[in-house]
């Protein structure tokens, strides 16, 4: 597949070709795009985009239309995106998880929340689609996509009493690599 950016200079978001050439712009500021922010890639290869800390969701498809997809009420702010393969969307932001499901802006509904857990947080969901992972804080937790429950799996060392910044990536080896 192609690789996408969100480019906070110009306010764009480009696609570059993986065989080559000149990257694309699939949307720019007339389009939504004010500000860097999280993204996320459907099967379907249409491109969610949020500005950071804000309430909107964009979605554009690989040949550049689109437009809002969604708006969470006022004083929420989304943090970061995730997709399953059948469409799903996750959003987390600093209320909770939203799931929209099949990817269908009016089938969102708060998936899950987290009570007492602080930090700016992240999402990626795992190769298979069976595990959404999340970072609170120092935290690193894994989420049911279809219940919602969360576990603990591990802490994210930091110094100098500052948490560390947002980001995360998931890397799962193809089981036949993990037996080489």
């Amino acid at each position: 597949g192609n690789l996408y950016a969100v480019n906070d200079g110009s306010h764009t978001i480009n696609v570059y070709p993986t065989e080559g050439g000149a990257p694309g712009i699939i949307a720019d500021v007339n389009d939504g795009v004010i500000a860097g922010g999280a993204i996320a890639l459907s099967p379907g290869d249409d491109l969610y985009y949020s500005p950071n800390t804000y309430n909107r969701i964009y979605r554009f498809s690989s040949d550049g239309g689109g437009g809002l997809f969604d708006q969470l009420p006022q004083g929420q702010a989304i943090y970061s995106l995730a997709t399953t393969e059948d469409g799903t969307l996750f959003t987390i932001t600093n209320v909770g998880i939203y799931r929209y499901v099949n990817g269908e802006s009016d089938r969102r509904e708060l998936f899950s929340t987290f009570e007492g857990r602080q930090g700016i947080s992240t999402l990626a969901m795992s190769p298979d689609g069976q595990t959404l992972f999340s970072t609170f804080g120092p935290a690193l937790f894994a989420i049911d996509p279809t219940t919602g429950a969360f576990s603990q799996i591990g802490s994210i060392p930091f110094e100098n009493e500052y948490l560390p910044g947002p980001g995360l990536a998931v890397y799962v080896p193809e089981p036949s690599a993990a037996c080489v």
